[in-house]
């Protein structure tokens, strides 16, 4: 029978000469009700190392100066019910190889090399404020990373800032990341930096002043495949130096499946030549991208990037109810919406299925493309009710670079204003390159698409003879592809 140890009341620790609490190397079932350190010694405040039975902490409160708050290593079953973390020039938390269910209310460090770490462990570990932001803390001015996970179960952090980090959260391997309530700041790399992590949830956070210059803000990696799900909700997002979110399967991941939510955001980009969002996978891909604000200062930029390089399996998206600016004259020549499915020059049997509908792309650099396509197997489409309005010139309200054989499209009531009274060539509705064919819908009697000040009758509409079937209005007026 393993030997019981029970703390009952309150366990103070004041000034130790080393570790302040420490069990190491048995395998007795210690109970502590309530304890405290405070702490500027060398050693951690709370050393717990080779315990193969149960260490359950009622609550926990650790305060230290240059001095790790908690040292967990090869423990069978760590439990802490509720607990405070305060350090300054040292981690809070260091849990490895260890199994363990913790629940803090707070964990503010200062310096450091991280501020909490998980590594090769299983459980499940949440630290949860008041619900306001830095009511769970701040954790600042750390070499490493804030936030620091390599192979875990389910972590889940609420109201904690994380400011002026080498990385705001760095995870690898985890079960899930649910992050809410955050702010992120200052951080040199990435604010979260996520590589295959099957779960990640980010919602009602503002991250800032984020990122080197031509990364950028949010990086979601896979370099192994599996099953992964990231879902990024109603949060406020300014990037300055790359792409503010960022979803992306390595070679390795190739195959792998991804479910990805991006809505009710609002992200401001301001970076030349970066997507704001940008999705680029490998595998089997659900997206919807909806109801976001993402406005774009800078040249050549795409507000959303979709790509699925995959030839063989199916891309199936909703992007709707976006509101996308291109907000300055030195915002030339970007893209509002692109999605590619396939690559170019590569049979595909894979299908897309798109649906694409309401949609507000406000352009005021010269150049600029609404929404643009490139479809290398066969797809259905809907692209209905999106509008369009150019402010600077030459501008193309839809560009298909390619779209696959046997492919269905209803393409309605969508509106494109172009720039009126100035030398630019105005497009409408452009298809590059179509395998035949392409059959349009447009269900009787529907309200028109409306293309206004396109250069031409071969900009307002044009297709490559002999690939189309079927019609399309456009300012009241059926227009049957050429034959």
């Amino acid at each position: 029978t393993n030997t019981t140890y029970n703390f009952l009341g309150n366990t103070k620790i004041t000034s130790p000469n080393g570790a302040g609490f420490a069990v190491t190397g048995t395998d007795a079932i210690v109970n502590v009700s309530n304890l405290s350190v405070t702490s500027s010694a060398a050693l951690p405040a709370v050393s717990l190392a080779n315990d193969t039975s149960q260490i359950t902490f009622g609550d926990l409160a650790v305060n230290t100066q240059n001095a790790m708050g908690l040292s967990a290593n090869t423990l069978s079953n760590l439990q802490i019910n509720g607990g405070t973390f305060t350090t300054v020039n040292a981690p809070a938390i260091d849990v490895e190889s260890s199994k363990i269910t913790s629940t803090l209310s707070s964990v503010s460090v200062n310096g450091g090399p991280y501020g909490i770490k998980l590594a090769s462990s299983t459980g499940a570990f949440s630290l949860q404020g008041g619900g306001g932001y830095a009511t769970g803390g701040t954790i600042q001015n750390t070499t490493t990373a804030g936030l620091l996970i390599n192979s875990f179960g389910s972590t889940s952090i609420n109201g904690v800032d994380f400011v002026n980090n080498a990385v705001g959260i760095q995870s690898t391997g985890s079960t899930l990341l649910s992050l809410a309530n955050l702010r992120i700041s200052g951080s040199g790399g990435y604010a979260i930096d996520s590589m295959n992590d099957s779960n990640v949830l980010l919602t009602g956070s503002i991250l800032q002043t984020d990122g080197a210059v031509g990364g950028g803000t949010i990086r979601l990696q896979a370099n192994t495949a599996g099953s992964y799900q990231t879902i990024m909700q109603t949060n406020t997002i300014t990037d300055s130096n790359g792409t503010a979110i960022q979803v992306l399967s390595q070679p390795g991941a190739a195959g792998a499946s991804l479910n990805v939510q991006i809505v009710n955001n609002t992200i401001t980009g301001n970076h030349n030549g970066s997507n704001i969002v940008g999705v680029n996978w490998n595998g089997p891909v659900v997206a919807t991208i909806s109801n976001n604000t993402l406005k774009a200062y800078g040249s050549g930029m795409t507000a959303a990037l979709l790509q699925d390089t995959s030839t063989t399996v199916p891309l199936t998206a909703t992007i709707s109810t976006n509101s996308i600016f291109f907000e300055n004259a030195p915002a030339t020549a970007g893209t509002g919406i692109w999605v590619i499915d396939g690559q170019s020059g590569v049979a595909s049997t894979g299908t897309t299925t798109l649906i694409m509908f309401s949609n507000g792309i406000d352009i005021q650099g010269t150049g600029g493309t609404g929404l643009r396509f490139g479809l290398y197997g066969t797809s259905s489409d809907q692209i209905t009710s999106n509008s369009i309005t150019d402010q600077a010139g030459g501008a193309t309200g839809m560009l298909f670079d390619h779209v696959g054989a046997n492919t269905n499209m209803v393409l309605n009531t969508n509106t494109i204003n172009l720039l009126a009274g100035d030398t630019t060539v105005h497009r409408g509705m452009i298809f590059t390159t179509v395998d035949p064919t392409l059959t349009f819908y447009t269900p009787t009697g529907t309200p028109t698409n409306v293309i206004n000040n396109a250069s031409s009758a071969q900009t307002l509409f044009s297709i490559p003879n002999g690939t189309g079937a079927g019609g399309i209005l456009i300012d009241n007026s059926l227009i049957v592809p050429p034959q």
